[in-house]
């Protein structure tokens, strides 16, 4: 008796429990991760249950886009000395309810359960006010206009089947979640307060087009494009010549979507970059260096802030002393194979007062990504005379055992990867180890579905069927007809003739600056230098 005495006066000055709020996903129950994309529907239903009768005053239901950072310096003691932290919410999607699907009087009743359906669709790009702050460019606001995949949560990062690591730090977060908010009015001040909050989180991956190649300077700290060494017959010889070896920014690597993406086991993602490499020798005695083993690996980097970013994240040696930003790099080994089968081409050289030799000389910024000849140049050490020259198809394949998000840029975080290619050769005399190179090229990795694609699929169907390629047709500018030159002479062309015109040159400037993996025909200036350096 006593103790039951105890019990009831535990209970009575016991807090109540809240409701039980729980949000459910529909079509989802065949994946442990719920993945969405870009123009995807996210369909379910908010469940309120209370153990006793409760009043409140509204009920929000909202999609959420939340981004994260927080640095902490290390060897630094103390809760605030030292650490610095953003958040962003870039995305706020609001379903509306109808206020007869409220209960009556807003009373939740004892032992009943409540359902409260939403249907929210994921957009395209973000609001321009979602990036106010200050940019240097304004391809930077329009990358950070566009919604980044999630990054840097391990419960639901993967492939949208199995939980993977996305290679991101934990100070970085971007989340997108499903939230259920109850409010309760406070009597005091008529002020609203939140008596359940509850979030669904979910993965996604936006459609992500193919960018064009990056313009990479000779004095990049980030890549390296192009690299030459001297050959030499052993540590305390001479040197036999000059070995060149460079490539071109690859494809886009294209990567799954979602779980839904259709995908084969032998769909794994992968790109083929093409290794150019050129060796001068110091006199015509001298033979090219045979060839050995060449491997890469895949660097993807995480960069981080605690403050918008200004520009498009690169990685340079500034960030080595920046506290409230930084990078993190991951390295993914791909493949090696052996290349000692790659033959090299004897060319016969030109003169070197001869305008050819001049024009190989004095390569400039753009035609050092328009052709293979521009790409495998003469070295520093050639005289004029023989070179040799040889080309490795290098294909490249992602395992599986990643996840790998598309390259982004955001006000807090940006993604982006580099592909790193070493090749050995061996020299004439006998070495512990052989001499390499290595380069470092950009590589975009992007969607399956493109951009374009998902909106033809899940978009505005009248939108879907504009005819966007015969609006960029070049149009005609010639004199009007005769039966429309009497009306009125407001009704001038002006300056938007131009338009047509100023759009096919640009597009066959973009194309000469294309690096031949993009463009299967070289630029003339490619092709008359290859004329005049034939044997």
């Amino acid at each position: 008796m006593a103790v039951s005495i105890m019990n009831r006066n535990l209970n009575t000055f016991s807090p109540r429990s809240k409701p039980v709020v729980r949000i459910s996903l529909k079509d989802q129950q065949a994946s442990p991760v719920n993945s969405y994309t870009t123009l995807d529907k996210i369909d379910g239903e908010v469940s309120i249950r209370s153990d006793y009768d409760v009043s409140f005053e509204q009920l929000s239901i909202t999609f959420e886009g939340t981004s994260r950072t927080v640095i902490e310096s290390p060897g630094v003691s103390g809760p605030a000395i030292g650490r610095y932290s953003a958040f962003h919410m870039f995305l706020r999607l609001a379903q509306p309810i109808d206020e007869q699907q409220y209960p009556q009087n807003r009373i939740l009743e004892a032992g009943r359960t409540y359902t409260f359906p939403f249907t929210f669709v994921v957009p395209e790009q973000l609001l321009p006010s979602s990036c106010n702050h200050k940019h240097n460019h304004p391809q930077v606001h329009a990358a950070h206009t566009l919604l980044p995949p999630s990054l840097g949560d391990p419960t639901i990062s993967g492939n949208g089947i199995t939980i993977l690591d996305d290679m991101a730090p934990l100070i970085t977060q971007i989340q997108y979640a499903v939230r259920a908010q109850v409010f309760k009015k406070c009597p005091a001040d008529d002020s609203f307060k939140v008596m359940v909050d509850t979030k669904e989180k979910v993965r996604f991956i936006p459609a992500v087009d193919q960018a064009p190649p990056l313009s990479i300077p000779d004095n990049s700290e980030e890549f390296q494009m192009r690299k030459e060494k001297d050959v030499k017959k052993g540590s305390l010889r001479g040197k036999i010549g000059r070995i060149v070896m460079a490539a071109a920014q690859p494809k886009a690597i294209p990567v799954p979507t979602s779980s839904t993406t259709t995908q084969l086991v032998e769909d794994v993602p992968s790109t083929m970059v093409t290794v150019h490499l050129r060796f001068d020798p110091t006199n015509e005695e001298q033979q090219p260096p045979r060839l050995g083993r060449i491997w890469t690996r895949l660097k993807a980097n995480t960069f981080f802030s605690a403050q918008p970013w200004a520009c498009i994240a690169a990685k340079n040696s500034s960030l080595n002393w920046a506290l409230n930003r930084g990078i993190y790099t991951q390295t993914v080994p791909l493949a090696s194979r052996c290349v000692a089968s790659a033959m090299w081409q004897k060319h016969t050289g030109i003169s070197s007062c001869s305008p050819a030799a001049s024009i190989l000389r004095c390569r400039d910024s753009f035609q050092s990504t328009s052709s293979v000849e521009s790409l495998t140049g003469p070295s520093a050490g050639y005289a004029g005379e023989t070179f040799y020259t040889a080309s490795i198809l290098v294909p490249i394949s992602l395992p599986l055992t990643r996840a790998y998000l598309p390259t982004f840029h955001s006000c807090l975080s940006s993604r982006t990867y580099a592909l790193e290619i070493t090749l050995s050769y061996h020299t004439p005399s006998a070495n512990l180890t052989s001499p390499t190179l290595a380069l470092l090229l950009p590589v975009q990795i992007s969607t399956m579905e493109s951009l374009a694609e998902a909106s033809a699929a899940r978009g505005d169907p009248e939108r879907a069927g504009i005819p966007y390629d015969e609006f960029f047709t070049p149009r005609s500018i010639a004199p009007p007809q005769v039966e429309f030159t009497e009306r009125s002479s407001t009704l001038s062309m002006g300056p938007r003739q131009g338009r047509s015109d100023t759009f096919v040159s640009t597009t066959s400037a973009t194309s000469s600056m294309s690096p031949p993996e993009y463009s299967p025909v070289s630029s003339p200036c490619a092709r008359r230098t290859g004329v005049m350096t034939a044997c």
